[in-house]
């Protein structure tokens, strides 16, 4: 499944559109078959369908009204301009904190989320409760005060970013994400951030622990990262979403399967095989992962739990340089039911690909844990400073015993291994 860019464009998405049907009327099989999967029409309509289906989306209108909704938040992100707009943030974290509980506001009661310190101000993330439009929300968070252990002067709260995805995807009813600016950033001795609601009751964050370090490693064996890209394909689309788009999916690895099996070796066949079998599994949502190697299989029967210990680490580590792109880790935070790390990668994330308008990760992604346990990664980036600011979500959520995981970023000429201690946090 083609995925979108972190902020797509709707004439871009018209023009897909267009050049589709426009493909299919002359005949070609490839653009029949993709519009044949959704719809017997040839029409405008059909082929919106069918590019919104391919991206993850009901429908055409689902799709417009969420890119609608993004071009809105940017413009909102940005305008008025204050301060913290025209500072570099830095791609190290000052610190992280976080805490349980809610505080209540005028439009509605908020879940802070994690507290992340960037340069001169910190960024929270929230989820708000509210009955309110997502366009209402200015002056929500009138009235929060923050404090903290060190007495430091935090002036207004203000919301940076609002995501309203989840509503405009079929839950009508979901909380609101926030990404709420706090200036100045709290201070890296911080032991507690505290936010005060309007009800006087508060929510107390609490500072995290600075554990971690990276190391390199070899290039991969090209076969056996090519089996794994091809099963981190599939289990991507089963853990993450949405059912739609695992036929796709199975589809593509299954081609790639057939063109692998000619002339190949039996050791090779054998991995094969378990993609096979993986693409069955997944075909029909069955309990049954027998013939699974053990780790595949661990992955799909914790998929859906949501027992994932709630932590959060500071790791702040500029790693050495691979593939001329220079990582910066900033931070693990563990939530019941996903995990993620936030980095930067300079010059960037990405590297052009000979097909317009398309991009490719230079890094394939991966972690395990101490436990034996694996994990599949998603990712979204958006440029800034002239960094890729990234945030990875992996799935399925952390092992609540692990006491140790690794995150692989893997390129062709290398791997960079980030090992982060957990212990308690």
């Amino acid at each position: 499944m083609p995925e979108l860019p972190s902020q797509p464009s709707l004439d871009h998405l018209r023009h897909q559109a267009r050049r589709l049907l426009r493909d299919a009327q002359a005949g070609d099989p490839g653009a029949l078959e993709r519009m044949g999967a959704w719809s017997t029409r040839l029409t405008l309509s059909a082929a919106q369908l069918a590019v919104a289906r391919e991206y993850g989306w009901r429908s055409w209108d689902a799709l417009r009204h969420y890119v609608e909704a993004l071009a809105w938040i940017a413009e909102r992100r940005h305008s008025p301009p204050t301060a913290m707009d025209h500072e570099p943030s830095s791609p190290i974290p000052t610190g992280v904190w976080r805490g349980d509980g809610e505080i209540v506001l005028r439009g509605g009661t908020l879940r802070p989320g994690a507290l992340i310190g960037w340069g001169s101000h910190g960024l929270l993330e929230a989820e708000l409760a509210s009955s309110l439009l997502a366009r209402r929300l200015q002056g929500a968070l009138d009235g929060v005060v923050v404090t903290d252990d060190l007495g430091t002067d935090y002036g207004r709260c203000q919301i940076r970013m609002i995501s309203n995805g989840r509503r405009l995807s079929g839950e009508p009813n979901a909380p609101i994400d926030l990404e709420v600016a706090i200036e100045p950033a709290p201070p890296s001795p911080a032991g507690w951030v505290e936010l005060l609601g309007i009800n006087g009751l508060s929510c107390r964050l609490t500072a995290s622990s600075t554990r971690g370090r990276t190391q390199t490693s070899p290039a991969p064996d090209p076969a056996e990262r090519e089996v794994r890209t091809l099963a981190h394909s599939v289990l991507r689309a089963a853990l993450f979403g949405p059912a739609k788009v695992i036929p796709h999916r199975r589809a593509a690895v299954l081609a790639r399967v057939g063109e692998l099996e000619e002339g190949a070796a039996p050791p090779a066949r054998e991995a094969l095989a378990a993609l096979h079998r993986l693409c069955e599994v997944v075909a029909d949502s069955s309990a049954d992962v027998s013939g699974l190697p053990i780790e595949w299989a661990a992955m799909l029967r914790s998929g859906q739990s949501h027992d994932g210990p709630e932590r959060h680490y500071r790791l702040g580590m500029t790693a050495p340089v691979i593939e001329g792109v220079e990582l910066v880790v900033g931070a693990l935070i563990s939530d019941p039911s996903t995990w993620r790390l936030t980095a930067s990668a300079s010059p960037g994330w990405w590297s052009d690909t000979a097909v317009r308008n398309q991009e490719v990760a230079i890094f394939r992604v991966f972690a395990r844990d101490d436990l034996g346990g694996s994990y599949v990664a998603s990712f979204i980036a958006t440029e800034a400073n002239g960094l890729d600011d990234v945030e990875i979500r992996f799935r399925p959520r952390l092992a609540p015993d692990a006491r140790g995981v690794e995150v692989v970023f893997e390129a062709a000429s290398g791997s960079l291994r980030v090992l982060v201690d957990l212990g308690e946090a």
